[in-house]
């Protein structure tokens, strides 16, 4: 039970790597698009 506690603290730190990255690339991608646009007219 002990080391069943521990595994999703030890899960935690590489699911923040990996999924928060994609998390802001879709959240501020379109803000990024938008700009670009804005800058190359």
């Amino acid at each position: 039970e002990e080391i069943a506690a521990k595994i999703p603290v030890k899960m935690m730190f590489p699911m923040v790597i990996f999924i928060w990255p994609c998390f802001f690339i879709v959240a501020i991608g379109p803000a990024l698009i938008s700009l670009a646009e804005a800058f190359s007219n």
